[in-house]
């Protein structure tokens, strides 16, 4: 990952961010439903994994692409 530009961790952010907010709305439908139970809780697991996962992912990639744009300080 040492050779991925600062533009690059940016969009990962974006698109991590597109993902987890996209699963608000999923989770939304899949709470006010009518599933089946046994239908209805893996899902819901499933969509509430992928907003984590997205919202981690976006979180990750923009400390990195602020430390790509931003020179290391030194304690000086």
């Amino acid at each position: 990952m040492a050779h991925r530009p600062a533009a690059w961790f940016r969009n990962v952010a974006a698109l991590g961010l597109l993902v987890a907010v996209a699963m608000v709305p999923a989770v939304t439908a899949l709470l006010h439903g009518s599933l089946p139970l046994w239908l209805h809780i893996p899902l819901t697991g499933l969509a509430l994994t992928l907003l984590a996962l997205g919202s981690a992912v976006a979180g990750v990639a923009m400390v990195e692409f602020r430390q790509r744009r931003e020179p290391a300080k030194t304690g000086e």
